[in-house]
């Protein structure tokens, strides 16, 4: 199946697909979601679990694609420094050591990421430089609860790269949530990932015809190089 929400009744079936947002440095900044080792790493958090309750095979799907989304993101955030575009992470953490402060919504699914916890750390291979941006967020979308917005508006930022999991969850909220606050997002199609092929399928869908413009992460990263 392509991805191409114009062979279905659709929004870009009536008016084409959505406009391509311009990658200019100072009014850009690449959003990293949720690439923590508690939702990223299979020996940490969700995948711990998941083995420990005999899942760990239905799971493996899902690690094998963020697997796969980590080289992508890296080389997106090497291009956005070499380029000058800010970059930002955007990670679950509470603010109390017992998790009482995350919302219900983390809280009725188990997502007890507490402050300072071991699983809460971001990948090794995608760490913050010195001059990155970290959000802290208690529930799935980016903009709830956080200064995030605020922040966007002080930096000038018009344009969101996005990447990240899940792609149907976290990511998709923060999509969703950028677009109707006016930011233009380009949503890395290769740099996300989420528990199978058919919600990665429709979540992609969903966000090309209204939300986001989807990109691969190849490309994004030679325009933000000039080439």
């Amino acid at each position: 199946m392509s991805l191409d929400p114009g062979t279905v009744p659709s929004l870009t079936l009536l008016d084409g697909p959505m406009p391509e947002p311009e990658l200019v440095p100072g009014r850009t900044l690449f959003l990293i979601i949720d690439m923590q080792l508690y939702a990223a790493h299979p020996d940490h958090g969700m995948g711990r679990r998941a083995r420990e309750k005999g899942l760990a095979d239905r799971f493996a799907y899902y690690f094998a694609q963020v697997e796969a989304a980590v080289p992508v993101i890296r080389d997106v955030i090497g291009a956005c420094r070499e380029a000058g575009v800010q970059v930002a992470h955007l990670i679950s953490e509470g603010r109390t050591a017992d998790g009482r402060d995350l919302s219900r919504e983390y809280r009725k699914r188990k997502v007890m990421t507490v402050r300072g916890a071991p699983d809460g750390e971001i990948l090794p291979e995608l760490a913050p430089a010195e001059d990155d941006l970290i959000f802290r967020k208690t529930t799935a979308g980016g903009f709830a609860g956080t200064d995030l917005d605020f922040t966007l508006r002080s930096l000038g930022v018009r344009t969101l790269i996005v990447a990240g999991v899940a792609t149907n969850q976290c990511v998709e909220s923060t999509v969703r949530e950028a677009s109707h606050l006016g930011y233009d997002v380009v949503l890395l199609q290769d740099g996300c990932a989420t528990y199978s092929p058919e919600w990665q399928f429709f979540s992609l869908q969903s966000m090309a015809d209204q939300f986001a413009s989807l990109r691969p992460g190849a490309d994004v990263a030679a325009a933000l190089r000039g080439g």
